[in-house]
């Protein structure tokens, strides 16, 4: 003799996912993760479970250590990747970024190149937190730790970096090639002036 809740139970057991269709829905999850910046265990909560045993019966969605693990293994495949594509080509141009959200800075460096079709070869070359102060030699470091851990630091035939003092004064120093100024920023800024857009200081 079964209780109603023991014949509900036994009449629900999850629907078993073939492995190969498991990591298919895992690699599309991460997929989601990376492109949409989702938090690590979204795929974990209970109304998004409740949403995927709806739509896949049986599939439960990658945990925070799977996803982890997936996004490590991700990231050296795109080094490994990123290296011999840098090796394959004589010059590069850079552009150096930095910008603040939510109290946050963060730092980016990218790569522009041509391979010997001229087809042009866009790559992220650093990406990380900026922590301390926007001083020119905390870029500096930066951008010379980059370049010398992907061995181009000779390559360079250009960066492009806004108008602000510290990042100008870190660019002069290393000179990894001539500057240049990005347009797109002193556009920005020309219009912004022009149609009297600047930020009003806060009085004391």
């Amino acid at each position: 003799m079964l209780f109603e809740s023991q014949r509900n139970q036994s009449a629900t057991n999850p629907k078993q996912i073939k492995p190969e269709k498991k990591r298919e829905l895992h690699e599309a999850a991460i997929d989601c993760i990376i492109t949409d910046g989702r938090s690590f265990g979204d795929f974990r909560r209970l109304g998004m479970s409740k949403f995927l045993n709806v739509i896949c019966p049986g599939y439960r969605g990658p945990g925070r250590k799977t996803v982890r693990h997936r996004l490590g293994i991700l990231y050296h495949e795109y080094r490994q990747q990123l290296g011999e594509v840098l090796a394959s080509i004589p010059a590069i141009a850079i552009t150096v970024d930095i910008w603040t959200k939510k109290k946050k800075s963060f730092i980016c460096l990218t790569g522009h190149a041509f391979n010997k079709k001229f087809e042009s070869i866009p790559v992220v070359l650093g990406f990380r937190r900026f922590t301390g102060s926007h001083e020119s030699e905390n870029i500096k470091k930066y951008i010379l730790y980059e370049l010398q851990r992907l061995n181009i630091q000779d390559k360079v035939c250009g960066i492009v970096g806004d108008n602000g003092s510290d990042i100008k004064k870190a660019i002069n120093e290393i000179k990894p090639g001539e500057r240049f100024s990005c347009t797109a920023h002193n556009i920005n800024l020309v219009v912004k002036n022009g149609l009297g857009l600047w930020e009003k200081t806060k009085k004391k």
